[in-house]
């Protein structure tokens, strides 16, 4: 686990005086961050289970041990965090018992044993030690003694009843978020549980498989934002890339968008022949088989595994119709491809790449403002500001056409920039390209 977010796990941990909350904090964030890292990691198991539909036998049970196991994976971290929060009066309700799964695939020892609370150094509180956290009606069950904790530094600002004080305040507000939360997140793990019972009902794996695929993106969103709202409400600079899977899914969304992008746009040239009913069954057929070998030459890529495990079991299936001997089939199968390369612009929609590509955006819009007021200072700074804004553009690559097609013009026949008219035009195209 990254240093980053052991330094903020201190951070926040030696933030609260109070020994009560900050061992109840210490404890959900040792269920939670695990629960993510799981939940991060079963990409290759979910693809396993689709691929198991169409070659296991039913009747030789290794399909419902699968399924089984994912199942486990994917509810008993969420299913844990849950159960805890009830115990301690977040949520009114327990969930059913959760399923077996070893947490200690995930080593606690990253996080320089964070979570021990008993031995914790700290001023003591004045006033108030923890007002609303824990209802009335709470479980009388102690909380458990977690180990040893050693502190880095010890922060001065709590020895004063000012400061602790505001501590509360910190800690009252973190209720009311983790209440709410807590609550949303019980639903969620209700609706998915109904969901996957409906499909086990009617022995249909397959829609088994798609919804805990479903349900381990919408729980890993749920606990993500748990996990963040404790780190936030300390910590005004904390870095949710830190965050198991974060970063991880960063990388894959940008691979995978940029790849489909390219793969769309190559196939779609060839699938206008293909479904040209006024050429030649032998042309048709020789753009059939370029699209076919580009999908191949994807599924074998790397960026194929950058992409959800549904997206790649949809590939695999293309892949198997566009091979089909008939030219009409085969054709369907083109055309359905197409169209499937279209639909994943909702890649764009998710809040990890809105939030990257804002970022970028900005990025460039200061290089080139910075470029702007050099221009007639300094042209030669005023051009590398302006190859580093191009540099980043890139980065947006699969976010929109009308960009992507003149990255690509660019790719092939480079800008002039050797004058400051040539700077100033460049410069207002990629402007309106970002917006």
């Amino acid at each position: 686990m990254e240093e980053a977010l052991r330094r903020s796990i201190h951070l926040v941990l030696d933030a609260i005086p109070q020994e009560e909350p900050r061992q109840i904090l210490a404890e959900l964030l040792q269920i939670a961050l695990p629960a993510l890292h799981k939940l991060s990691t079963l990409d290759d198991n979910i693809f396993q289970c689709y691929a198991a539909c169409s070659t296991v036998d039913e009747e030789s049970g290794a399909l419902d041990l699968m399924v089984t196991a994912l199942r486990n994976d994917i509810f008993t971290g969420p299913q844990r965090f849950v159960k805890r929060q009830f115990e301690l009066g977040f949520i009114a309700q327990d969930l059913p018992q959760e399923s077996g799964w070893d947490s200690g695939e995930f080593d606690f020892g990253d996080f320089g044993d964070f979570g021990s609370a008993d031995n914790y150094q700290a001023q003591p509180a004045s006033g108030e030690t923890f007002r609303g956290w824990v209802s009335a009606s709470r479980s009388s069950r102690e909380l458990p003694h977690m180990g040893d904790h050693d502190i880095d530094e010890a922060i001065d600002f709590l020895t004063d009843d000012e400061a602790v004080s505001s501590v509360q305040d910190v800690l009252d507000g973190l209720r009311e978020d983790l209440t709410y939360m807590s609550r949303t997140l019980r639903e969620q793990l209700l609706q998915e549980e109904d969901r996957l019972r409906q499909a086990f009902h009617e022995a249909n794996y397959s829609l088994m498989i798609r919804e805990l695929d479903a349900s381990r993106t919408t729980l890993m969103e749920a606990l993500f934002a748990l996990v963040s709202a404790i780190f936030v409400r300390f910590l005004d600079d904390f870095d949710p890339t830190t965050l198991p899977g974060f970063r991880n899914a960063l990388g894959h969304a940008l691979i995978a968008r940029s790849h489909v992008a390219r793969l769309m746009y190559q196939t779609n040239t060839h699938n206008a022949l293909i479904q040209d009913s006024d050429r030649s069954e032998e042309e048709r057929r020789e753009h059939l088989l370029a699209v076919q070998n580009l999908l191949d030459n994807f599924i074998k890529g790397n960026a194929f595994q950058s992409l959800v495990p549904a997206d790649r079991w949809e590939f695999v299936n293309f892949l198997k119709d566009l091979q089909r001997d008939s030219l009409r089939l085969a054709a369907q199968s083109a055309e359905g491809l197409s169209k499937y390369l279209e639909s994943h612009h909702s890649l764009n929609q998710g809040e990890i790449l809105q939030q990257y590509d804002q970022d970028v955006v900005d990025e460039i819009q200061s290089l080139l403002e910075a470029s702007q007021s050099l221009i007639d200072i300094s042209f030669i700074n005023a051009k590398d500001l302006v190859n580093k804004a191009h540099e980043a553009a890139c980065k947006l690559y699969g976010r929109r056409m009308d960009l992507d097609v003149q990255l690509d013009t660019w790719a092939y026949q480079p800008p002039s920039l050797e004058t400051p008219n040539e700077l100033r035009s460049f410069m207002e195209q990629l402007t309106k390209l970002i917006r």
